[in-house]
């Protein structure tokens, strides 16, 4: 059972924390199977922690996004003692991202989506029609394994440069080493 709980949960779940008290750990994934599973799944096999993502509902009952680092806190014998979730509401997130896919998605232009090791991670279906590459050939790769030999070098540079610039510098190189 629930022995404390910050005042976080009433603001991310819209529940009195005095509510939650002595209430199973369990409660707060009822309903997400999966991630019930994953949770329990660590637990017998002696892990300390798992990531997972719960979908739901606020106390208001708006919908509710949430990401939740579940760590488990074990006896010398590796018996669990306590459970330790930290949570984070990304519902915003979760929805800004979807319309900046919507958007993407139907876009003329190619729209890519990269890590900061700038490894393509997305990009639109667009790059189809407009470099005849299926989306899953260029996803995984560094954006340099697109750009024409010549425009390399300056490509690279123009990724070291500070954000504002690199965007438009590499967009510039990319066009460039595309239309010729």
């Amino acid at each position: 059972d629930l022995v404390w709980a910050s005042p976080t949960v009433e603001q991310v779940f819209g529940v009195p924390v005095e509510q939650v008290l002595g209430t199973p750990f369990r409660i707060a994934i009822e309903g997400n199977d999966e991630a019930r599973s994953q949770v329990d799944g660590t637990a017998a096999s002696g892990g300390a922690s798992t990531s997972l993502r719960l979908v739901g509902r606020h106390a208001d009952g708006h919908h509710l996004v949430v990401d939740c680092v579940v760590r488990f806190d074990r006896d010398a014998s590796g018996a669990v003692r306590h459970v330790v979730t930290l949570a984070r509401d990304v519902t915003a997130d979760v929805e800004t991202r979807e319309r900046f896919r919507l958007v993407a998605e139907n876009a003329s232009d190619v729209v890519m989506e990269m890590d900061p090791d700038n490894v393509i991670r997305w990009v639109s279906p667009s790059v189809e029609r407009v470099l005849g590459w299926r989306p899953d050939e260029i996803v995984g790769r560094d954006l340099v394994d697109l750009v024409h030999p010549d425009d390399v070098e300056p490509t690279v540079a123009a990724r070291e440069r500070p954000t504002t610039g690199a965007s438009t510098a590499i967009r510039t190189e990319v066009t460039r080493s595309i239309s010729g």
